[in-house]
């Protein structure tokens, strides 16, 4: 059965709406669509927004050590903000050898990331600040979003990469919060 582009992308986006409403841990859908082109900015600038496919997370893969505290594992993974359309590599270092925290990137300041590895799944948490306001309007934006990648690791345990092709694609929610003069 084929669907259009935007069919599919609400489908997907009811979805993952009826799955926030009942409170559940979100469920990303894979998909392998090309990313999305850039959109405008002021488009995602709404309190309560959902801005699909936000962050395109591709190519993780974990080194794990001996001995975390002489020398920290690693990860490592492209990540691409479809909204600005810029790719950039990542590279953190695995404190205890399960937790990278990044308080922006070397493209981007205002990104801040969390990924936590739990046995054979690596979850990843972004927030993003985003450039809402103006000259006549003091507000800050913010997107958060979250994704699980299943790892798959040697048999030695040292070294996993995230299983599938394409990647995974992340929703952003948005938040807008005013400034005081």
């Amino acid at each position: 059965m084929w669907f259009s582009k935007p069919v599919l992308r609400a489908a997907l986006t009811v979805g993952f709406l009826l799955q926030r409403s009942s409170n559940a841990t979100p469920t990303l859908f894979r998909r392998t669509l090309s990313p999305i082109p850039v959109r405008q900015i002021s488009s995602v600038c709404e309190h309560g927004a959902i801005v699909p496919d936000l962050w395109l997370v591709d190519g993780l893969n974990v080194k794990y050590t001996n001995d975390e505290q002489a020398q920290p594992g690693n990860a490592s993974w492209t990540l691409t903000n479809t909204l600005t359309n810029v790719t950039e590599h990542i590279n953190c270092p695995l404190r205890l050898n399960y937790i990278c925290d990044m308080n922006g990137t070397p493209k981007d300041s205002g990104l801040h990331i969390w990924l936590q590895i739990n046995l054979n799944i690596a979850a990843l948490s972004f927030n993003q600040t985003l450039p809402c306001g103006n000259e006549t309007t003091a507000m800050s934006a913010y997107a958060i979003g979250n994704a699980n990648v299943r790892l798959v690791c040697e048999e030695e345990n040292t070294s996993c990469s995230g299983s599938g092709d394409g990647g995974i694609f992340v929703d952003g929610s948005v938040s807008v919060v005013s400034i005081a003069p």
